[in-house]
């Protein structure tokens, strides 16, 4: 993450090479309503409260079952509420308060529909909460954009070919704060951290950009200048 965004580095290989090709596929399908419910890809979303934006893959509208039959479609009903709905609902100054969105949950038109967030990921289940993590935040700005909650997403995994249902825990959300708390430390402070080895770097593409010599004390940005001039 450093070495991406303040570094300013990439590197391709090819895990990265067939997750971008994952996400082209996603991302470059049209949204499209099925069965009832509205499938929008490449949908941008933000949170004020966690200091976070992004696009999420895929977002699923599904509209209370009991509803009466609308005069507007439902692609245009939600374009509409989007447009309207993300604005800001308040300022937090604690830091310890990031994530805690203040919902009108009563008057807002999604309250009673089923909002379902879908990342799509090219492997298969990690061992750790990465990809939890991450589709937690996309739903925690979901909740905040559309002043509704969301109880549960979904992680596709290119390998298995079937999606995982996540449900949104507090725990899970505690975590997501934390992890979002401790980006924007990193961000305000400008310093890449020291990069400890682990077996899950022989598959990073950032890896030789990312672990120079023990016997050279320079940032990645340095190291790869020198690589370079060589």
């Amino acid at each position: 993450m450093a070495l991406i965004h303040l570094e300013r580095l990439w590197v391709e290989n090819r895990l990265t090479a067939e997750g971008r090709v994952l996400h082209k596929k996603t991302d470059g399908a049209k949204s499209e309503t099925r069965d009832g419910v509205r499938i929008t890809r490449s949908l941008p979303v933000h949170s004020f409260k966690l200091g976070l934006f992004g696009v999420c893959d895929v977002v699923n509208f599904t509209p209370p079952a009991f509803e009466p039959q609308p005069a507007t479609s439902l692609p245009k009903r939600i374009e509409h509420e989007l447009n309207r709905l993300t604005r800001p609902i308040g300022v937090v100054t604690e830091t310890s308060q990031l994530g805690q969105v203040k919902r009108d949950e009563d008057n807002s038109p999604f309250h009673q529909w089923t909002i379902t967030p879908v990342e799509y990921k090219r492997g298969q289940p990690k061992k750790n909460d990465a990809d939890r993590v991450q589709l937690c935040a996309q739903a925690m700005c979901l909740e905040e954009m559309l002043r509704t909650s969301i109880p549960r997403g979904e992680l596709f995994y290119g390998k298995q070919q079937r999606r995982t249902e996540v449900v949104l825990s507090d725990e899970l959300r505690q975590l997501t704060v934390r992890a979002a708390e401790r980006l924007q430390l990193l961000m305000f402070a400008g310093v890449t951290p020291k990069a400890t080895r682990e077996p899950k770097c022989e598959n990073c593409s950032l890896l030789p950009v990312c672990m120079p010599s023990p016997s050279q004390s320079v940032n990645a940005s340095v190291y790869l200048r020198n690589l370079i001039e060589e």
